[in-house]
């Protein structure tokens, strides 16, 4: 893929291979087009001056161009400029006063909140709140996987797509993807309003729901296992492990002539693809193959 399409997918926070994550870190002047891109999340921000902005931007990567024959330096360039511009334009409009923070494939992120509750961010997951009037309403709006830290004080809700978690001062884990809720309560006391029933967990509780009934379980471990760098799983569908795979990784996997239903008690890593891999198929005795961005596992 050319560099110009990968930096476009990256800025519209679309997947990228790991070999696409690789070639777009190692660019010149990436670094500087992501410290612009981040600055557009912040919405009470100074006076903003795009024309300023844009030749102090141009002057660092000419200077770097001119010591360089790498061409991405000239397509980063090229897209700074509707970056800057685009910016300029956004601050010059009325805006919402919400602040979000986005993950990329294999990437995790630590972020504090207003009022020091702390939370960390697992792969492509992005998460939302109004900064400006953190201290009035304490609600974040999650998709994705978070681990939270929360401050006592007012509620604190957590809004996603399948079901809102509300807690006053505790230690948990919220997973939120298509069609399922996971909430894990590590300290604390944890309140779960998903479809018409309200749960409440306490340490060590567990719920999942996938749009019908809200299912409680006991958990045994005290941390997220993706803080290891790595998906765990007990028992759990094929079909589980495949997702969490496709999360992790970016990629898309096909199940040749394998029942989704077969479980799996096992983990993989999130930082080598290959092993991942090896970590899923070899205890099923399953075959791999790798095309690019796909994945398939068959029986021989």
């Amino acid at each position: 893929m050319k560099e110009k399409d990968i930096i476009i997918k990256w800025l519209n926070h679309e997947s990228l291979s790991e070999t696409e994550l690789a070639k777009l870190r190692d660019m010149e002047g990436f670094s500087s087009l992501k410290t612009i891109t981040e600055k557009a999340h912040h919405f009470k921000a100074p006076p903003y001056n795009t024309i300023n902005e844009f030749e102090n931007l141009k002057s660092q990567l000419t200077n770097k161009m001119k010591s360089s024959k790498n061409n991405s330096l000239s397509i980063i360039l090229k897209i700074a400029a509707v970056v800057v511009i685009a910016i300029g334009v956004y601050f010059a409009l009325p805006t919402s006063n919400d602040y979000e923070v986005k993950t990329l494939a294999t990437e995790t992120k630590d972020i504090t909140l207003p009022d020091q509750s702390e939370v960390k961010l697992n792969a492509l997951t992005s998460i939302r709140y109004d900064k400006e009037n953190w201290s009035s309403q304490r609600k974040v709006y999650l998709d994705g996987e978070a681990h939270f830290k929360v401050e006592r004080g007012n509620k604190f809700d957590i809004e996603t797509d399948m079901g809102t978690v509300s807690v006053i001062g505790t230690r948990f884990n919220v997973k939120s993807r298509a069609n399922y809720l996971e909430v894990v309560c590590y300290q604390g006391v944890v309140s779960v309003s998903a479809g018409d029933e309200i749960l409440y967990l306490r340490q060590n509780e567990a719920i999942e729901y996938r749009g019908q009934d809200l299912e409680k379980k006991i958990v045994t471990y005290d941390m997220p296992s993706w803080f290891d760098n790595r998906s765990l799983f007990y028992s759990r569908p094929i079909r589980d492990v495949i997702e969490e795979l496709e999360w992790q990784y970016g990629v898309k996997v096909n199940l040749r002539n394998i029942d989704q239903n077969i479980l799996f008690t096992g983990n993989f890593v999130h930082s080598d693809l290959k092993s991942a891999l090896s970590s899923i198929a070899i205890p099923l005795k399953l075959k791999c193959k790798v095309n690019g961005n796909e994945v398939t596992f068959y029986k021989e």
